[in-house]
């Protein structure tokens, strides 16, 4: 020990666990093996040596069916959550010309050993401070990351597996192909970064792409993301003539990326493209726990901006919608002019996260508005359409999309998702939903089918317990007493499709029978 479990027919972060004494062992086997049955229909393991800290690179290698076998170069894709992959950039940082050298040698190596004719990734791990890459896996097909390669080399290598599969020669041998420039590409996922990268469900009611950087996408407004599939959304995919240029096109793409909806990973990916350890080029597979050591927690910069927003789409809606201007129409505490010409005025109650806040909104005679809150005043200038807004603030143009209702606004601001409350004095805000359990009730983190319920009513079990096992986006969770005591009830069964903060166990403890 430590150890890794790990799928014997498939990959990406299904059926592999860490383990790291012998008590964890059978648990871990067997959470692994349904995992792995589920995804890819074989239950069968491997068990290898767990490396602590290591970088994830691959080689993108070619071949045809006429013995010609080439690399397009190296990838890295240190940064992982859950085992998946996250950001992925060519060519590798940092990396020992000896290393590249063994890294290309080896991929081309292992192909033509085995007479490939289809594209593939040749992947290795390097434990950090050694100088041997040992072999992982190889994946015989196109990956998802594959975008950098084509934007550092000129190829599509979509056209190039066509072509392959008709059984024509490769496009290019090695002495052709070059690399030029530097790439990075960031999965969007529809996951709870703040919550362990839970899977998140739902309709997507607003998507916007940033029109600065490529993205290949399998959505947009209307679909609907669920359970049963992966939780990948988007990949956004950013280019430069280094490394720090292409860094900073990503993020200034992720900061107007907007997917109004499930939660989406863009707040987390802007602060990892952004963080220290990533922009230095010296990210492992722990990135996470090294760049965020308590948790990834969102930032929200923009949350004051973001509620001053959300009143003015508020009140453009209602006045919209208003059919006449008069006394009987005008809610307390609004006045169209004040005398000589003076400003419009509005006062207003905002909610967010339980957190009420009162606020003044003047329109100026110049068509701009202010908004007044607690800590000062907020002068921009916004234009709205149905769904999407652009926001004149600070020097700087912010484009977002929103949904607007008679009591919420929900809308997306710097790669960021914000769901307000709005309402009048005299009618308040409506309450942001919430509501605990008490510390005996087990309930659902997020949407998924009921895989295994381990308990049944009566059953004495122990804090850390599992009762029950999740699946989700063909991920396996388990769910654990948060206290010791008897199980009073159990609302679900094996197969059961539940919906995130849905009640499974309740548990009596002494002090509450």
């Amino acid at each position: 020990y430590p150890v890794m479990i790990k799928a014997s027919a498939g990959g990406g972060g299904k059926g592999m666990r860490r383990v790291f004494a012998a008590a964890e062992l059978v648990p871990a086997l067997d959470m692994a093996r349904a995992e792995a049955q589920a995804a890819f229909g074989d239950p069968a393991l491997l068990i290898e040596k767990l490396v602590m800290r290591p970088r994830h690179l691959e080689v993108q290698v070619a071949g045809d069916k006429h013995g010609n076998v080439v690399h397009l170069f190296e990838r890295d894709c240190s940064v992982q959550r859950n085992n998946q992959k996250v950001l992925e950039e060519a060519p590798a940082p940092n990396l020992d010309p000896v290393i590249r050298a063994k890294l290309l040698e080896r991929g081309v190596a292992l192909a033509q050993a085995i007479g490939y004719d289809n594209l593939g990734t040749v992947e290795f791990i390097l434990e950090d401070g050694f100088d041997e890459p040992w072999f992982l896996e190889m994946n015989t097909r196109l990956q998802v990351e594959h975008p950098v390669t084509e934007m550092i080399t000129g190829y599509d290598l979509v056209e190039w597996q066509i072509r392959i599969a008709a059984g024509e020669r490769l496009p290019a041998l090695q002495s052709d192909i070059r690399e030029s420039g530097h790439a990075i590409e960031a999965r969007i996922t529809a996951e709870r970064a703040d919550q362990g990268f839970r899977p998140d469900t739902g309709r997507i009611e607003g998507y916007a792409e940033p029109a600065s950087i490529r993205v290949d996408s399998g959505v947009r407004a209307g679909s609907e993301v669920t359970l049963f599939y992966d939780s990948l959304l988007a990949k956004a995919i950013a280019a430069g003539p280094d490394r720090a240029t292409a860094c900073a096109r990503l993020a200034a793409g992720l900061h107007d990326f907007a997917i109004l909806g499930p939660a989406t990973t863009l707040p987390f990916l802007i602060d990892a493209v952004e963080h220290p350890i990533f922009a230095e080029g010296k990210a492992t597979t722990r990135f996470i726990e090294d760049a965020f050591p308590s948790g990834w927690t969102a930032k929200r910069p923009r949350q004051r901006l973001a509620r001053a927003v959300a009143v003015l789409l508020w009140l453009e809606k209602r006045d919209t919608a208003r059919p006449s201007v008069d006394a009987w129409n005008t809610l307390s505490g609004f006045r169209l002019l004040a005398p000589a010409g003076g400003v419009a005025t509005s006062r207003l109650i905002a909610d967010e996260e339980e957190v009420v806040t009162k606020l003044e909104v003047q329109l100026l005679p110049n068509g701009r508005r202010v908004v007044l809150d607690p800590d000062g005043e907020i002068e921009l200038a916004l234009r709205s359409g149905a769904d999407n807004f652009e926001l004149f603030f600070e020097d700087r143009l912010l484009r977002g999309i929103h949904a607007t209702s008679e009591e919420r606004v929900r809308l997306t601001l710097d790669g960021e998702t914000f769901d307000i409350g709005v309402g009048s004095e005299a009618r308040p805000a409506a309450a942001t939903r919430g509501g605990g359990a008490g510390s005996g009730a087990v309930l659902a983190p997020m949407p998924g089918v009921v895989a295994e319920v381990r308990v049944r009513p009566g059953d004495r079990v122990e804090a850390g317990q599992v009762v029950i096992v999740l699946e989700s986006m063909k991920l396996f969770t388990s769910l654990s007493a948060g206290v010791a005591g008897i199980v009073a009830e159990v609302t679900c069964q094996p197969g059961d499709t539940v919906q995130a903060g849905k009640r499974l166990v309740l548990i009596e403890t002494a002090s509450s029978s």
